[in-house]
């Protein structure tokens, strides 16, 4: 080959890897052009909503632009006229999240979504002044841990008081898994517990099927805060297909590791697992994995890829893989 053709070829690529350049810089540029919100019904408006945050992107700039869309259709949709007050909750709940979501990004979009829990507030309609009312109070759960237990048990009355005014729906629900889900991680984990017990009875009597679905899980959170000095209950089928014989491992130090091969920190930790068990293994360390991948496939092609050594309990069921893995449920693990 000449040193002419060289360049030649030089000049090609470099053409080539600019144009690529200006291509995929007019693709980002595009992608965070505001959303052109259609004209439709509320229901077509509703589809939508979740076309966009399906289409949301993984950049930040992309997420950050379909929120906003989010939050412009929910406009349009709140201004159709005779609009149901089912509809415009549902609207307004869609706002809210997305809103919550630019929060987290702008102090404008703190700013904003301020205002609009305000106007909120101030809607001569008792369904949405609760709504309001929640969302300020959500507001106080995230500043939570700090907190004192006064406060914390205040926060926890209020939640319930809510709940009991107006009946469990999705919305009181999030704000209280938020708050349970932060009092877990405090200093007062008896408070977190009795909080979870008492979701779960609400959450039994609701009127949403997926609500009631939910109860046995925040029934199963109570379970694993009061976990400490108490036995832990373990069963199951393990990879093999064989009846789980929990008594084996008595005298043992276990670590339970409820994992999954789409889970990047628990790969991550297969390295450590695997060089403490051969360290302290003879010692009487021992580890039982509890798998949540929704397929048998994928669970048997890490396991034989990773070479992981240790019992696994799976379950590969429609209704109880998962998250919906018996053990998961058991005690809240999600």
């Amino acid at each position: 080959m000449t040193a002419s053709t060289c360049f030649a070829d030089d000049k090609a690529d470099a053409a080539s890897e600019t144009s690529t350049s200006e291509e995929e810089k007019a693709k980002e540029e595009e992608e965070v052009k505001p959303i052109e919100i259609p004209d439709g019904s509320a229901e077509e408006l509703f589809e939508f909503i979740e076309k966009i945050k399906s289409e949301r992107g993984r950049t930040l700039e992309t997420v950050m632009r379909s929120m906003q869309g989010v939050v412009d259709t929910t406009d349009k949709i709140r201004e159709i006229e005779d609009i149901s007050l089912e509809d415009e909750l549902k609207a307004i709940n869609e706002a809210l999240m997305a809103q919550a979501m630019l929060a987290r990004f702008s102090p404008e979009a703190r700013d904003r979504l301020a205002s609009y829990i305000d106007e909120l507030a101030k809607d001569p309609r008792a369904e949405i002044q609760r709504l309001a009312a929640a969302e300020q109070l959500k507001q106080e759960i995230q500043s939570v841990r700090t907190a004192s237990d006064e406060k914390k048990r205040e926060l926890v009355d209020k939640v319930l008081a809510i709940i009991d005014d107006g009946g469990i729906d999705q919305t009181n629900y999030r704000m209280a898994s938020q708050l349970a889900y932060a009092l877990g991680y405090g200093d007062n984990t008896e408070l977190a517990a009795s909080f979870y017990e008492s979701l779960a009875s609400r959450l039994e009597d609701a009127e949403d099927a997926k609500l009631r679905e939910a109860a046995p899980r925040a029934a199963g959170a109570a379970r694993r805060l009061r976990l400490p000095g108490n036995f832990f209950e373990l069963s199951g089928t393990t990879a093999d297909g064989e009846t789980f014989d929990w008594s084996s491992y008595r005298g043992k130090v276990v670590l339970v590791d409820y994992w999954a091969s789409w889970c990047g920190p628990c790969r991550g930790e297969v390295p450590n697992m695997k060089k403490n068990l051969e360290k302290f293994g003879d010692a009487g360390f021992a580890i039982v994995g509890i798998n949540m991948d929704s397929t048998q496939e994928a669970f048997e092609s890490y396991v034989e890829k990773e070479e992981i050594p240790w019992v696994n309990l799976v379950n590969f069921d429609a209704e109880s893989k998962g998250w919906q893995h018996p053990m998961a449920v058991h005690y809240g693990v999600s």
